[in-house]
């Protein structure tokens, strides 16, 4: 439901309407996010911009630096380290390509040639597979297959919040699927070492804060990476309804809830809007309406 793709600015800065498609085409929202070759992708989109020759009113202008700046905050994932040796960007891509494995360079460049290579130009002959993914998938409700829908956003993510009114530490069919989410976490590109559970108590149901510590420290805790932690914040039951899984770059909403089912019923797993993702991660890394500490574990 995201995929990784390395983007020439020389591919769209021939005229405005290739910016104009660029800005469009790219967002998380979309399901495409960008891979940066160093760590100053907002300004060397700039100032392709701005050498190319593309004339943009003021307006124009700040609109589009203003779109840049949100690709950069949401849409925007770092390569990593690559030798000091390749300076030019074809030979930073291929590298790129890969060591990491992405799907497609979007280019122009001939000297790159034409293995998952498509030029920007004529995207009606050179487009790459599944360019247009769904906001929306269906999922077995098993472990694996919820992680596997939405691996590649585990494997981009600088922190995780899991939310969901009826987590129970005490069931497998939570424990089994967390397990799955941070196992996907922990062996992606970001060193992610920490998720927060957002839930509510149910003293009727077995599922008090006592309760819910217990089951955290005695059933979530032995199956933790060495050096991994989560938080468990307890929140009003007025104020959580749905379930979510929420990254800084993307967010999922799970229809029917992230644990497993022995049934044949699928979950519906949607994408989320940039607007619904940022206003949900605010709302859910926002202390205020917690009761209490948190419950904190940590893998050894």
């Amino acid at each position: 439901m995201l995929r990784e793709y390395i983007v020439d600015p020389n591919s769209y800065c021939r005229n405005i309407d290739s910016l104009q498609r660029f800005l469009s085409d790219f967002g998380t929202e979309n399901g495409r996010v960008i891979v940066s070759l160093s760590n100053r992708w907002e300004r060397e989109q700039q100032d392709a911009i701005k050498a190319s020759g593309i004339q943009l009113t003021t307006l124009e202008r700040r609109k589009c630096f203003d779109r840049l700046k949100y690709l950069a905050k949401t849409s925007v994932v770092f390569a990593g380290s690559i030798p000091s040796e390749l300076t030019e960007w074809v030979d930073r891509a291929k590298f790129a390509q890969e060591r990491l494995g992405i799907g497609a360079i979007i280019s122009s460049a001939a000297t790159l040639g034409a293995n998952n290579k498509f030029d920007y130009t004529n995207f009606l002959h050179f487009q790459p597979p599944s360019w247009h993914l769904e906001k929306d998938a269906t999922s077995p409700r098993k472990a694996e297959d919820m992680a596997n829908t939405i691996k590649n956003s585990l494997r981009l993510a600088s922190v995780g919040l899991f939310v969901d009114p009826y987590f129970d530490p005490a069931k497998i069919e939570y424990r089994r699927p967390l397990n799955s989410f941070v196992t996907n976490i922990v062996s992606g590109r970001v060193a992610c070492k920490k998720v927060f559970i957002h839930t509510v108590e149910d003293r009727e149901k077995g599922r008090s804060k006592k309760e819910l510590r217990q089951w955290m420290e005695e059933l979530v805790h032995p199956e933790l990476p060495a050096g991994f932690c989560i938080e468990l914040w307890i929140w009003p039951s007025q104020l959580i309804h749905d379930r979510f899984i929420l990254t800084k770059n993307v967010g999922y909403q799970f229809g029917h809830g992230w644990q497993e089912s022995g049934n044949e019923m699928h979950v519906n797993i949607s994408r989320l809007t940039e607007q619904a993702r940022d206003r949900e991660f605010k709302k859910f890394s926002n202390s205020g309406p917690r009761q209490g500490d948190p419950i904190v574990i940590v893998g050894t």
